[in-house]
């Protein structure tokens, strides 16, 4: 049974899950492993897959055709991007020495001077206020000190591989481009030359860097019959991406020989011009979604026309206000799927307890960071052989807090999608005993006294469906006899028709009693005391996924998906159907 409560809403909101969620879930008001005096057991699986790399949201968005519009570059389209009516605060760094003890201090960025990666300005900085370019991709695995290469130089969707450049996005070509004029003057050419190029309809040559086409059907009556020039000639400038041409002239240059005859001819050509800044740097910007514009129609989150461009400025933010520092912060801390994962675990936990304690790992294998119980091996970027953080679940105070920020900020993202396998390693651990028990007194040195009223919690952060399969069976949609002698039919929200899916796991590890030995004195976590109407039915306390019933010893989880589509909200999840 996955219990998702209010504590971890605030990590929702900045990972790109749909507000509207949160609010049709009435969450909780205080985090559950805030309710016990014994110090909880906490494990934090932050998803180190290389989709993380990715600044858009949903994968869908991840296209040609929508990287280079407005909507791209809106909150309203692509919750990733800046939104102005959020507050983005900076995350911590924390650090810790025998003499001084912890010590906590707020990571900076500035607009002027923005790090490519907050957490390691070492990769250079960038002025929003005149090279802004939209990350469409960011990967933090790159090591350089060229801020170019360490945000990307070139525009596309990315290569999401270990050694994947970062990407860019084009700026709205609609939006961004400067004025100007053309002129230019052909070649010259002599009259029998002409005679020929006239014949075949005029000429296409290279003039001034455009491709320019030229005809001119009076000077060649002149040459075939002697006739007077009456009329002008006639040019049109191929457009490229890069410039587009409008109100082209042509204007003839003759030369004339002996008794008044022809000898050669050149052209001169000119237009406006509209030069793209579609693929160069240019000032902080976003989009605002707002359908009283003349364009919007219809209006459509998918319709460019209903998007307005603000720049920022020291005026730009809500009701005037200066929003640079804001902007700063959110790219250098939560542009990307990477970045805002990480920024919004290390806030969410900046306050947690010393009582608490914690345990993290990545998804993958043995060559990023994995939860064990003997021989820690967790690396991250900077952080190579034989050096390596202890992961493993200790107190979550002194020089093991200081280590989780640290590597927070250092996490290799290597990996595909083995979810699953990461959730059961936690559920599995759950079941060790001995001096490295989740329940014993100090993991890794002494068991006794064992609690058996120590709760367990999981949160993972993943933004992604899994692409390694785990057999674990069609496990709510099976009826069970559960550890306090309850028994669970199939019913909602919790049953489904599928199985081996990330659902049975979270329910197979919050019914199993994980030590059966010890008493089963869990604090049960009760919000709800009477049945709760739900569309047709009524839904019992002991089964409403706002309270968490179980005294035995079990796992309970936080669930948080990066970018999912609207779901929760829908009366799907209140009758507890799948399509």
């Amino acid at each position: 049974m996955s219990r998702v409560v209010l504590g971890v809403v605030a990590l929702m909101a900045v990972v790109g899950v749909d507000r509207v969620q949160a609010t049709a879930l009435n969450l909780s008001q205080q985090p559950l492993f805030l309710t016990n005096s014994v110090g909880p057991n906490l494990f934090v699986t932050l998803d180190n897959s290389t989709s993380m790399q990715m600044a858009v949201v949903p994968d869908a968005s991840n296209t040609d055709a929508i990287r280079p519009t407005r909507r791209a570059k809106s909150a309203a389209f692509n919750s990733l991007y800046y939104n102005p009516a959020i507050t983005y605060p900076a995350p911590y760094t924390v650090s810790y020495s025998d003499t001084s003890g912890l010590t906590r201090t707020r990571l900076t960025t500035s607009f002027t001077s923005a790090y490519v990666n907050g957490y390691r300005p070492g990769l250079g900085s960038v002025n929003l206020a005149t090279d802004y370019r939209v990350s469409w991709s960011y990967n933090p695995n790159l090591v350089t000190t060229d801020p170019n290469v360490a945000r990307g130089n070139a525009y596309g969707n990315p290569g999401l591989q270990n050694n994947s450049p970062s990407m860019l996005a084009e700026n709205p070509s609609q939006d961004f481009f400067s004025s100007g004029t053309y002129r230019g003057t052909s070649s010259t050419y002599g009259t029998l030359t002409l005679l020929n190029i006239l014949l075949g309809a005029g000429f296409t040559e290279s003039v001034n860097g455009a491709q320019v086409s030229i005809s001119d059907a009076s000077l060649l009556q002149r040459l075939l019959t002697g006739a007077a020039l009456n009329g002008s000639c006639s040019a049109s400038i191929a457009n490229t991406p890069a410039v587009t041409y409008s109100n082209v002239t042509c204007t003839r240059n003759v030369n004339y020989g002996l008794l008044g005859v022809i000898s050669s001819v050149n052209y001169t050509v000119t237009a406006n011009t509209n030069v793209s800044a579609a693929i160069t740097g240019a000032q902080a910007y976003y989009y605002l979604y707002d359908t009283t514009l003349s364009t919007c129609l219809p209006a459509a989150l998918q319709s460019d026309g209903c998007y307005r461009r603000v720049l920022v400025s020291p005026a730009s933010g809500p009701n005037g206000t200066d929003e640079r520092q804001n902007f700063a912060n959110w790219y250098s801390f939560y542009r990307s799927r990477a970045l805002a994962a990480q920024t919004a675990t290390n806030l969410a936990l900046a306050d947690a307890s010393e009582n608490i304690r914690l345990g993290w790992q990545a998804l993958g294998t043995n060559d990023s960071c994995i939860l064990v119980t003997a021989n820690a091996n967790c690396r991250g970027i900077g952080n190579s052989s034989p050096a390596a953080y202890d992961n493993r679940l200790r107190p979550f105070t002194g020089a093991h807090r200081a280590a989780f920020f640290t590597w927070l900020g250092d996490v290799y993202y290597n990996q595909s999608t083995p979810l699953l396998q990461a959730v059961a390693r936690v559920g599995e651990l759950l079941k060790t005993t001995g001096s490295e028990s989740p329940y014993a007194s100090q993991p890794g040195s002494s068991e006794a006294p064992v609690y058996g009223c120590r709760a367990s919690y999981s949160l993972v952060v993943t933004d992604g469906i899994w692409n390694s399969a785990l057999n674990s069976g069609n496990v709510d949609g099976t009826a069970a006899t559960l550890p306090d002698g309850q028994q669970y039919s199939l019913q909602a929200p919790f049953q489904d028709g599928t199985p081996s899916t990330l659902a049975d796991l979270a329910f197979l590890y919050w019914r199993t009693d994980a030590q059966p030995n010890l008493d089963n004195k869990v604090s049960p976590y009760n919000t709800v005391s009477t049945g709760e109407i739900q569309g047709a039915r009524t839904l019992p306390p002991y089964w409403n996924p706002r309270n968490d019933p179980a005294t035995w010893q079990h796992l309970t989880g936080f669930y948080v998906g990066i970018g999912l589509s609207p779901w929760w909200g829908d009366d799907r999840h209140r009758t507890g159907r799948r399509d």
